[in-house]
């Protein structure tokens, strides 16, 4: 009774979510019922095959060894310029600025190569092509089937896309390779240092709402001990972080989470959309070294957290999409509300998959 009771929550949540989704549809007559259908279907089963297939992880397995290696590239390249700190980890620990801003670096750089190249280009177009005459979907849910449903309900197709037209305007490439590099290189440092700095304000500006609130109202009313008592010591008493755990635990609820979790996941859920993934997945490590957790809420928050929605990557994304497209400006920042929810839907709908794959066992 149980479990299907755990079921029955996780599919509930898939139906919030998907509602939401409609609810704020910028049209609801041109949603693609049959495109939300099959990327549904797709999400379950690329889910049963890497949670329940032996075989299938191992092709998984290949596409991260692939990165983890260009990642090395990246590394190389720190560790060049901040030595043992970057290599070092048992003495000093994992430096988020000098091993994760670098890799931003390098990516954007690499990207760049790839543009001037042309190669990018051509993998865009084939998967397009692929798209158009294999799939018969308007979009690609093989690599993101979540964010697919989302987007596609948010804002639904009203046009026919002909990808012969799709073109490269020759005007926005780089005199050369070097340029290229150069560019990439340039862009990559600015997102970097726009990552990094609000990283470093919106989690002392947390440290800051958790101490004004705890040593502030929780006091004058007496009721930090109280938080402590009932969440089992796994809150200090009233801060912004148990704030943010009480308006997203009916989330963490609908996907699945055990009830004795909920508060918890919710204050990750809270921090990822508030702040970003980083911090939140940070808290994460924290609370599964300091605090008794269900391995299966681990696992939710894991899938849930997994995704760049957040109010930062909005003036992020407008800033670095916006200095690739400038005619895309205006676009990305009326749709930038509407891109946070569609990208947290898309996080949220696989971890409420993830729980219910971990049910059925």
């Amino acid at each position: 009774m149980e479990l299907l009771i755990t079921v029955l929550r996780c599919l509930l949540g898939m139906a919030v979510l998907m509602g939401i989704c409609y609810a704020i549809s910028s049209n609801r007559k041109a949603i693609h019922w049959r495109t939300i259908g099959a990327g549904i279907a797709l999400q379950f089963l690329l889910a049963f095959l890497i949670l329940k297939v032996p075989g299938a992880s191992y092709i998984f397995d290949g596409v991260a060894s692939f990165f983890q290696q260009v990642l090395k590239f990246s590394e190389a390249g720190a560790t060049f310029l901040f030595g043992d700190l970057v290599v070092k980890r048992d003495a000093f620990g994992y430096i988020f600025a000098f091993q994760v801003l670098p890799t931003i670096v390098f990516f954007s750089s690499l990207t760049a190569v790839l543009f001037h190249l042309g190669i990018l280009q051509r993998v865009v177009y084939g998967l397009a092509w692929l798209m158009n005459k294999v799939i018969l979907l308007t979009a690609s849910v093989i690599s993101a089937p979540a964010a697919i449903v989302a987007s596609k309900l948010i804002l639904p197709e009203t046009e026919e896309i002909d990808i012969k037209q799709l073109d490269i305007d020759a005007e926005n490439l780089d005199n050369n390779l070097l340029d290229a590099i150069a560019r990439g290189t340039t862009e990559g440092l600015r997102l970097a240092v726009n990552v990094g700095a609000m990283l470093l304000v919106f989690t002392a500006m947390v440290f800051m709402l958790n101490q004004i609130l705890l040593y502030g109202p929780g006091v004058w009313f007496g009721i930090n001990d109280d938080i402590k008592l009932s969440t089992n010591g796994r809150f200090e008493g009233l801060t912004f972080s148990y704030l943010l755990g009480l308006v997203f635990a009916p989330l963490a609820w609908l996907m699945g989470t055990p009830y004795q979790d909920i508060t918890l996941i919710g204050q990750l859920l809270g921090m990822k959309t508030m702040i970003n993934e980083f911090v939140a997945y940070g808290e994460l490590g924290v609370m599964k070294e300091s605090i008794k957790m269900d391995p299966k809420s681990i696992l939710i928050a894991t899938y849930a957290l997994c995704g760049f929605s957040n109010f930062a990557s909005i003036g992020i994304q407008i800033g670095g999409i916006g200095a690739l497209a400038p005619g895309q400006r205006k676009n990305l920042t009326e749709l930038g509300i509407r891109a946070l929810i569609a990208g947290s839907v898309a996080c949220f709908l696989t971890a409420c998959v993830a729980g219910l794959m971990s049910e059925l066992t």
